[in-house]
């Protein structure tokens, strides 16, 4: 199972180097909300308005577990599930009642797994790679497209 699991992370690594080799875009790396700028400030106002979505944590949100989620699995017996601005979401009672994880990122995520009840990873856009060793409550950044594309 260890190394299925070593397997699953490494390919889904390469895939996310493949895409930034081709020139694959990621939208949301440069996410930012058009607004008219005022002339005195255009500088200031145009640096106000972006909101990388790799620097911008997850909000807080008391909706978070009725947003979209993209993937969900178990660790252990907690279920995790993972989805839309980097939001991603846990309950110990199979649903009843859900928590916000702490994540670094605002990028809308796409599949989780965790090999252990409390190792765990997420992927999602902009090349992002999470780890949780906390049964998925806090998540920190291991990997992204930035550091992608230092590589090359």
């Amino acid at each position: 199972m260890k190394s299925r699991t070593k397997t699953i992370v490494l390919l889904t690594a390469v895939m996310l180097l493949a895409a930034v080799v081709s020139g694959a875009r990621f939208p949301g790396l440069l996410e930012a909300q058009a607004k008219p700028a005022d002339q005195k400030n255009e500088k200031a106002g145009a640096e106000a308005l972006f909101q990388d979505v790799l620097d911008t944590p997850a909000a807080k949100s008391s909706h978070a577990a009725q947003t979209l989620l993209t993937s969900v699995t178990l660790a252990g017996t907690r279920v995790v599930g993972v989805g839309q601005h980097g939001h991603i979401v846990y309950s110990d009672d199979r649903g009843k009642n859900w928590t916000q994880s702490t994540v670094p990122v605002s990028s809308d995520l796409l599949a989780v797994h965790f090999p252990s009840a409390q190792k765990g990873w997420a992927v999602g856009h902009d090349g992002v790679v999470l780890h949780s060793s906390d049964g998925g409550a806090n998540w920190v950044k291991q990997f992204d497209g930035r550091a992608a594309a230092q590589v090359l």
